[in-house]
């Protein structure tokens, strides 16, 4: 017989791989729709974008992923649940969101055959977008934080994802002029190794858009957990507590 303990390990392994595999595909896609409409100069691009993190973060919640999809919001979920995503989780999500955005951004690039970066628009300065990443990422995570629902809730009655696709949508038509509004680590990466490879420049401005969203965490888990004194909800997000079951509240 295989020990209790070897197989709770495998268990749990298990829906690691299941989480990355899904932050993955939902990034992936992410990324490749974002690129699809910059690219193209898409008129409604903020709203094309909006829609499929919509449908993306259904999708993987709904299998029992994290439904991150941005290593902010897994940083959020480290720093500011009550019951949060330990470590070798969110490792392994993070890789699944880093190759999800690479692979994203290479398949737009094979598609059209150009690439594009990331960097301050026409008129403004990299404290600027700095300011606007740092913003908008610190209210996408604390969004992600108060809406997502209870880890093990059936999902098929919740709107979160509406919510969480809104605040990308605003943010996009907002700022979108001003840094490009990215927001999101996995996908600055993504975008800017691809215009890389394929041109050689485009990383000067990487630590902006890798750092500004991840700061903007921590903000949003400080305010999460200052609002929150006393909670124990453990969300879609918060992988501690074992496999996905079926509990009503």
């Amino acid at each position: 017989p295989v020990p209790g303990w070897f197989a709770a390990m495998k268990s749990e392994r298990e829906r690691n791989l299941e989480a990355c595999a899904s932050e993955f595909i939902g990034t992936f896609f992410l990324v490749f729709t974002v690129g699809l409409n910059v690219l193209q100069r898409a008129a409604l691009a903020p709203i094309s974008v909006g829609c499929m993190l919509t449908a993306m973060l259904f999708a993987t919640a709904g299998v029992g992923g994290a439904a991150h999809l941005n290593p902010a919001v897994t940083l959020g979920f480290m720093l500011g649940r009550e019951c949060g995503v330990g470590t070798k989780q969110a490792l392994m999500l993070v890789l699944g969101q880093i190759l999800g955005g690479l692979g994203g951004s290479y398949m737009y690039a094979a598609v059209l055959g150009v690439t594009f970066t990331l960097q301050p628009g026409p008129g403004f300065t990299a404290k600027e977008a700095f300011a606007v990443e740092f913003l908008f990422s610190a209210v996408l995570v604390f969004v992600v934080l108060h809406v997502a629902p209870r880890w093990g809730k059936d999902i098929s009655g919740q709107y979160f994802g509406l919510a969480i696709g809104a605040v990308v949508m605003a943010a996009a038509f907002a700022v979108g002029h001003v840094s490009g509004c990215s927001l999101n680590p996995a996908l600055a990466l993504g975008v800017m190794s691809s215009h890389w490879l394929h041109t050689g420049t485009g990383l000067y401005y990487a630590p902006l858009y890798l750092l500004a969203p991840l700061i903007g965490g921590c903000l949003a888990s400080a305010a999460h957990r200052a609002l929150q004194v006393g909670s124990t909800d453990c969300a879609v997000g918060s992988m501690d507590r074992g496999p996905n079951v079926d509990v009503q509240l």
